[in-house]
């Protein structure tokens, strides 16, 4: 993940920077289990000079306060950057989920507090590379829009599927997944109706019922207002 964020950072030369000291710290961890490699690859890219060993080294350590105040690496640095990947991997989740290639540039929503993104323009453009997005929209939170979506730390993502799939057919996919759902729910239903099942059952298995049978309940939501997409 890092490296994919170092090819576009903002400040290339501190990126690439943390990017060359973390790998070096990397190298000495394996260096016990790799002992010839690792002392190769350490001369190779001038961690050492001639003469130096990589098995004297001193043992890596996390960095202190004051070497993640120098990097700019703040608990907000860290926060942003996890909510970041979090949304960037709902929104390929969405795609494998509907089968929308790789390769497809797609138009990608993101209901999410405008606040927290600090330069909304460099956003967009790290966006859309890391989504292969031809177009990322930002609408505020809680906003409701007619498309699949995956909620996450970052905001609610939504991937338009304008163009990219087979109405009649993902009409029909979503009508079969209700149709087992409710299967589900009639059963949990009975099941809870049952004054011997909720009277005798542990409590932690009534409410784990409960639980999926409200999970249940919210997908079938979820699924009809996506099938009117595809009317």
């Amino acid at each position: 993940w890092y490296v994919e964020y170092a090819k576009d950072a903002p400040d290339k030369q501190r990126a690439f920077a943390i990017l060359r000291d973390v790998f070096y710290k990397a190298l000495k961890l394996l260096h016990p289990y790799m002992p010839f490699v690792t002392e190769e690859v350490a001369h190779e890219l001038k961690y050492l000079k001639d003469g130096e060993t990589i098995m004297r080294e001193e043992y890596p350590r996390g960095y202190s306060d004051e070497e993640k105040a120098a990097w700019g690496l703040s608990a907000e640095v860290y926060d942003f950057v996890e909510k970041k990947r979090e949304a960037i991997t709902a929104l390929r989740s969405l795609r494998a989920e509907y089968k929308v290639t790789p390769a497809t540039f797609v138009k990608v929503t993101i209901a999410t507090n405008i606040a927290q993104l600090g330069n909304i323009e460099d956003e967009i453009a790290s966006l859309k590379r890391a989504m292969r997005a031809e177009s990322v929209e930002f609408v505020p939170a809680g906003s409701d829009l007619a498309m699949p979506s995956k909620m996450t730390a970052f905001g609610t993502v939504y991937l338009s599927l304008e163009g990219l799939v087979d109405k009649a057919a993902e009409a029909k996919r979503i009508a079969g997944e209700i149709q087992k759902i409710a299967g589900f729910i009639k059963a949990s239903e009975a099941k809870l109706a049952n004054k011997a099942f909720v009277d005798h059952a542990p409590q932690a298995i009534v409410e784990e019922a409960r639980r999926k049978l409200d999970e249940n309940k919210a997908k079938v939501q979820q699924l009809e207002k996506l099938a009117k997409l595809f009317i």
